[in-house]
């Protein structure tokens, strides 16, 4: 199964794959205290599943504003954030 980029919509919980829709770049985020995208297995508008490591991924991410996951340095993220305004 492949593993695409969703956008999270800022509006619903961050942990139902319903609040993310696919997108077809990386996104142009990094860090921040809002979840901006996640890479999840997909194959249609959402993603199947969040998995119970992508599940903490998100709530590190909440809880320290980087990307995740943070260790070991050189990781393959996961999970992106992006401040407030964007």
């Amino acid at each position: 199964m492949s593993r695409f980029w969703f956008s999270y919509d800022t509006v619903h919980s961050p942990f139902l794959p319903s609040s993310y829709k696919r997108q077809i770049s990386t996104p142009g985020c990094i860090n921040g205290p809002v979840i901006c995208a996640i890479y999840a297995h997909g194959f249609g508008e959402q993603p199947e599943f969040i998995s119970d490591n992508l599940r903490q991924y998100i709530a590190d991410g909440l809880s320290n504003y980087v990307a995740e996951p943070a260790t070991p340095p050189g990781s393959k993220f996961y999970v992106y954030l992006k401040g407030l305004s964007q």
